[in-house]
């Protein structure tokens, strides 16, 4: 289980308790903020960490983290630092493109702040592939891989427009928004 705390530091517990201090297995701190959203990150390649078992993390300091879920490598566990939003980061999820579609690694992070923008990173590259602004802030991002069988429409990150084209794989990004309303994107 990972959580993610007002005071600063992301956790990792052993769920059954039996580990660790009161079964906190490992801390994290770096961000100067408190944390609002964590997600697990699935490295099958160790692209990474040598682990290929990473945490990810938003904030209210704007920043988005990935950290070594061994606490091993990097800078005190933390392996890349992603900046760009310009308020809170509300939301993280993992985004799995393994037919490097969206970005070459296959690992793609989203990330959805108060700023009212979503932004798609390359995970290993720590660059901003796509940034969309909305009418309000993100509160919430659910990512869902869309079966070929359903395809006949994606959004074109490069042009942001929909067009008709069969890809390979297709992902849909469902966004809660403060203002209530609910966005569907497709990349």
């Amino acid at each position: 289980v990972v959580s993610g705390s007002s005071d600063k530091t992301v956790r990792i517990w052993d769920a059954t308790g039996s580990e660790g201090k009161d079964g906190c297995l490992r801390v994290f701190e770096g961000h100067s903020s408190s944390i609002i959203s964590v997600a697990i990150l699935n490295d099958p390649k160790k692209q990474l960490c040598k682990s290929g078992l990473c945490v990810v993390s938003g904030s209210e300091d704007k920043t988005v983290r990935i950290w070594d879920a061994t606490g091993r490598e990097g800078k005190d566990g933390c392996l890349r630092v992603f900046q760009g939003h310009s308020h809170w980061v509300r939301s993280v999820a993992i985004l799995n493109d393994p037919k490097k579609q969206l970005c070459k690694s296959g690992l793609c992070v989203v990330s959805g702040s108060n700023d009212k923008t979503v932004r798609i990173w390359d995970a290993v590259k720590s660059t901003c592939l796509y940034a969309n602004t909305f009418d309000s802030g993100i509160e919430s991002i659910h990512v869902l891989a869309v079966p070929n069988s359903v395809q006949t429409h994606y959004f074109d990150t490069t042009t942001s427009s929909a067009m008709d084209h069969n890809r390979q794989s297709l992902h849909c990004i469902a966004l809660g928004l403060k203002s209530g309303a609910i966005r569907v994107m497709y990349v």
